[in-house]
């Protein structure tokens, strides 16, 4: 390669060394900077993406804060017994007729047996013994029935702490 580059005319040598200077240049910029700058470009924007991202989640915290604040929660009614807990509840739950068996495990926990109730004022009723008596479902058996809407299901309730 050295001595066919000696034996081109100076003329030659000087065509040879500028287009070797230009193909260096051309493949030092495809090769890095441009991959490089659109990165770099790229992550900008991606950085933009992100700041305007996180002033909507502070917005949307201070709001959520804002609305937490406003509902104060009643804490648990531990005083209660269970069995009392559910048979009130149930009744205003509109389900304490599809009740048939109710079987206290221990001091902190109730097997309730029920057939027929409306599906969702049952889940409302469990909601509500969790919410209000701290008594949480720690099983729950749930099978439809012939009629639409109507189940019948086992709940076994634990009070929770206990």
């Amino acid at each position: 390669m050295k001595a066919w580059f000696i034996a081109l005319q100076p003329r030659e040598r000087l065509i040879v060394t500028i287009a070797a200077i230009v193909l260096a240049l051309m493949l030092l910029y495809l090769l890095a900077w441009n991959p490089i700058s659109t990165r770099l470009h790229a992550a900008r924007q991606d950085v933009a993406a992100d700041r305007s991202l996180l002033v909507w989640m502070q917005k949307s915290n201070a709001e959520i804060k804002k609305l937490r604040g406003g509902t104060k929660r009643k804490a648990p009614n531990l005083n209660i017994s269970l069995i009392n807990a559910v048979e009130s509840t149930a009744r205003q739950a509109g389900i304490r007729k599809s009740i048939t068996h109710l079987e206290p495990k221990g001091d902190t926990g109730i097997s309730v047996q029920i057939k027929g109730a409306n599906f969702d004022q049952l889940i409302r009723w469990q909601a509500t013994m969790e919410k209000q008596y701290a008594a949480l479902a720690t099983q729950i058996n749930i099978k439809p029935t012939d009629k639409p809407g109507l189940v019948d299901a086992r709940i076994k309730f634990t009070r929770a702490g206990a």
